[in-house]
């Protein structure tokens, strides 16, 4: 009825709830393989049962609308495909569940159903469900309330297995004590550390090994492929510059959009609603616009009207407060409601129709709205004027900039021409670098690393964002190539250096490692390394590199000491030992509870995707290839 209900007839909010493909805590996708060999017109079919291909195709439509505003230019098909697979397994998911409910005899009430849609947030207006607005939304959305029933049924009928699956999975407290104990578990850990930086700088490879290695590795060193380009560019901003601002030019466009520096005129009124929705038949709505007519007649002869708005309105969200809709702009209703409002002075009342039935109204207060004036607002929206502009010539001159760039492939000369730019270029243009002033974005990578653009055609009009369109052509086309030693001969002696380090190293550390398991402490062992005592640590201790704890915890706990040698990312190499185990700190109360609960869930959880893996095996799924077009 208000125009709350109208913010929520759209937007992926309402979609995600309109169309469920989950249950609940179910985190996991289905996975499994998809035929799409059955026969056109068929939609999708799981064991059978076919889904409404209307609701698919209105769920992928929504997401795609939603992607599009992420992408400047066509969403990539890849991602589209994505899309599709995931709508495709979401849906496969939700019917595999409500025939494994079916099957299992699970029922629904139809209290349970009209319980569950008065509980959902989309239909509640303060906090109260709204027969208006479930309308609303289903009408708005073309849903009929058999069909909306018959899903939230559907989908009841699933929360009941998951409930069941989940009841049925356990762990026993023996278990749960285990399993806390081996989480909790502390390892007293030392660590010598054997730095990688100092062996690089002692490393002095020959000449003889700097070639060799060039030669095995020579790929790694070939020149990147890189582009020679002209090209021509239209910038939006160079043409605002150009734009002649006039008195009267800048006062015309502040008249245009003079409302966005106002706050609109907002106003107070209470209502009364009896019920008679569209379609309802004429005796209904006799009734209703006759009991409207006696309340607006008690109105006048002096009736409190919230004490009527709370005994007879159908809105349950607002006849809690006497009918009153609060302090509103004019837009926040519907139609027919806010013409009657606009229409009214303060303590009017009047009968008003809409699409809910018919409201009997009293209009309490009138707030004027407050505006800027031209002068305050004047620099603000002198370089947004030069924008809109801009925009205008911007357009004209892109479609004659796309013309003439394909009448004229293979030269930018008349390109230029047309448009009124120069004619600029860039010496070196590469995928991962690009080359200034033309940016690495992979909408002109594409563009300009085409086949037809390397064989002397220009490129497709390129859409660099904030105004910035370009058309290049390719000069020359400089192929990767391998490189003498003379040329990357830092690079290569850098690569030497660092394997030879880590050669010695790892050396170093398995001749340190020998030792420690001959008796030597690890500071004599490492010969000087730096050596961190950490004491006793658990699995989730800070501090110490994550490849070492997890060594360290590798295993059953030690009953003698244990050690072992690990290769850090960056190079460096750790010698650690592990000198005891022990059981960590017994959890009590509210902490033993939580720990447990959360193994519980986990549990829980292995279990549906087990069983939603083993169920999506067996079943016979079919998508008709022309689904999503």
């Amino acid at each position: 009825m208000m125009q709350w209900i109208h913010d929520r007839l759209k937007g992926v909010a309402f979609w995600f709830f309109i169309l469920p493909l989950s249950v609940t805590f179910v985190f996991f996708g289905v996975e499994g393989a998809i035929s799409f060999t059955s026969a056109q017109g068929a939609g999708l079919k799981v064991n059978g049962e076919t889904v409404d291909p209307a609701r698919i195709r209105e769920s992928y439509q929504n997401q795609i609308s939603q992607l599009a505003r992420a992408y400047e230019g066509e969403i990539p098909e890849a991602t589209r495909k994505e899309v599709q697979d995931s709508i495709v397994n979401g849906f496969v998911q939700q019917q595999l569940l409500a025939q494994r409910a079916k099957d299992a005899g699970y029922q629904i009430t139809d209290e349970e159903v009209a319980a569950s849609i008065r509980s959902l947030p989309y239909f509640q207006v303060g906090g109260e469900f709204s027969r208006d607005a479930y309308i609303a939304l289903l009408q708005q959305n073309n849903i009929s309330m058999a069909s909306f029933e018959m899903e939230q049924r559907q989908q009841l009928l699933s929360n009941q297995l998951v409930g069941g699956i989940a009841r049925s999975s356990f762990l026993t407290p023996r278990e749960i004590n285990e399993v806390l104990a081996l989480q909790g578990e502390q390892r007293d850990l030392a660590y010598a550390t054997l730095p990688i930086a100092p062996a690089i700088a002692a490393a002095k490879p020959t000449e003889a090994q700097l070639a060799a290695w060039l030669q095995a590795h020579v790929a790694d060193f070939r020149t990147e492929e890189a582009l020679s380009l002209q090209f021509v560019e239209l910038r939006r901003a160079d043409i605002a510059a150009k734009v002649v601002v006039t008195e009267a030019s800048l006062r015309a466009y502040f008249d245009t959009i003079k409302d966005r520096y106002a706050t609109a005129e907002k106003r107070r009124a209470s209502h009364i609603l009896i019920e008679a929705a569209d379609g309802a038949d004429a005796k209904t709505a006799a009734a209703a616009k006759a009991k409207a007519d006696g309340l607006l007649a008690q109105l006048k002869s002096g009736a409190d009207f919230a004490a009527l708005a709370k005994a007879n309105s159908a809105d349950p969200g607002s006849a809690a407060v006497g009918g009153d809709l609060g302090l509103q702009e004019k837009d926040f209703f519907v139609g027919p409601f806010a013409a009657a409002v606009w229409g009214m002075t303060p303590g009017g009342l009047q009968v008003v129709k809409t699409q809910f039935g018919y409201h009997v109204v009293r209009l309490e207060e009138v707030a004027a709205g407050i505006g800027k004036s031209f002068e305050d607002v004047r620099v603000d929206i002198t370089p947004e004027f030069q924008i809109a502009e801009a925009d205008k010539t911007f357009g004209a001159l892109q479609d004659k900039l796309e013309e003439t760039a394909f009448e004229s492939s293979g030269s930018l000369e008349p390109v230029a021409r047309a448009v009124g730019a120069p004619l600029q270029t860039v010496a070196s243009y590469t995928r991962s670098a690009g080359g200034a002033p033309l940016p690495a974005d992979k909408k002109l990578i594409d563009a300009v690393f085409a086949k037809s653009v390397l064989d002397g055609a220009n490129s497709r009009a390129v859409d660099l964002g904030d105004g910035r369109l370009v058309v290049a052509r390719v000069t020359e086309h400089l192929k990767p190539a391998d490189q003498p030693l003379v040329a990357v001969r830092d690079r290569v002696e850098a690569a030497v250096k660092t394997a030879q380090a880590k050669e010695t190293l790892a050396a170093a550390a398995q001749a340190a490692l020998q030792a420690v398991a001959g008796g030597a402490t690890l500071a004599v062992a490492a010969k000087g390394a730096a050596v961190t005592a950490s004491g006793w640590v658990d699995r989730k201790a800070t501090g110490v590199a994550p490849d070492v704890l997890k060594a360290a915890f590798v295993g059953p706990r030690p009953a003698a000491p244990r050690s072992g040698v690990v290769a850090l990312p960056n190079g460096d190499q750790v010698v650690w030992q592990v000198a005891a185990g022990r059981a960590g700190p017994q959890l009590e109360g509210e902490a033993a509870a939580a720990a447990a609960r959360q193994l519980v869930q986990q549990t829980q959880q292995r279990d549906f995707t087990g069983y939603l893996a083993a169920i999506r095996a067996k079943a016979k799924v079919t998508v008709d290839p022309a689904l999503f077009n």
